[in-house]
């Protein structure tokens, strides 16, 4: 039956439905560091039990919080450099 719990990509016309010990890996940038809007993607709630979520981002060059944003007040950046 439908449990619910799909992470949808409304650009793409594409519903993932979860499954137990597997992971939904995507880039959101292109080749050419462009991001791509299209992967933008919500989560729908499950309708029985519990659906966990991690996210880890995975970055191409060192994270730098832009000035005119307060992302650095509500993150802890971590350089192992």
């Amino acid at each position: 039956g439908d449990t619910g719990g799909l992470t949808r990509f409304p650009a793409l016309g594409l519903a993932v439905r979860p499954m137990r010990n597997a992971a939904l890996v995507f880039d959101n940038y292109d080749a050419h560091g462009v991001e791509d809007i299209s992967t933008s993607h919500l989560g729908e709630p499950p309708l029985r039990g519990d659906k966990y979520v991690v996210n880890v981002w995975l970055r191409t060059a060192p994270y730098r919080p832009s000035s005119f944003s307060n992302e650095h007040e509500s993150m802890t950046v971590i350089d192992k450099h």
